[in-house]
């Protein structure tokens, strides 16, 4: 999103007040998810309101909590995230980034599973995007492929 905002970390820490290296850790997947979840929702917020004109805010978001996964969520992640793969065209590695995304929404009770196997699917294409354009594949990038894959299908 930073970069379809034509935007240098640099220049999103400045608009942010959030520094430069933690847009980096943002980016690069780094964060811890509860400790450092102001910075993250600013960033994304600015980064928002910046490519889609919206009026989302730093404090209009949710707080976000990032629970740790049981084993019998694991699982389920991994069926649901089975179910979704396209075998000539996805890998283990991004079935398995895929399915800790899935299980950290199962833990969070919001979603039913076709909405998760919908969204699973949907980010199993973005790794493969990722992966193709030798982008590191992280939560953060899953997150911004998704979403900019979304906006440009989006009609105008």
């Amino acid at each position: 999103m930073r970069e379809c905002a034509h935007l240098s970390q640099v220049e999103l820490a400045s608009r942010t007040g959030v520094g430069q290296t933690t847009i980096s850790k943002i980016e690069r997947g780094e964060m811890d998810g509860n400790a450092d979840a102001p910075s993250v929702r600013k960033a994304l917020s600015v980064l928002a309101s910046i490519t889609t004109h919206s009026t989302i805010t730093a404090e209009s978001l949710p707080p976000m909590v990032v629970p740790k996964p049981q084993p019998d969520v694991e699982l389920a992640a991994e069926r649901i995230v089975g179910e979704a793969i396209v075998p000539s065209r996805d890998l283990p590695r991004d079935a398995t980034a895929v399915a800790r995304l899935v299980a950290a929404d199962i833990a969070l009770g919001e979603h039913d599973r076709a909405t998760l196997a919908a969204a699973a699917r949907v980010w199993l294409d973005a790794a493969a995007d990722l992966r193709a354009a030798n982008i590191p594949i992280t939560a953060g990038s899953l997150l911004v492929q998704s979403t900019v894959a979304l906006l440009r299908a989006k009609p105008r």
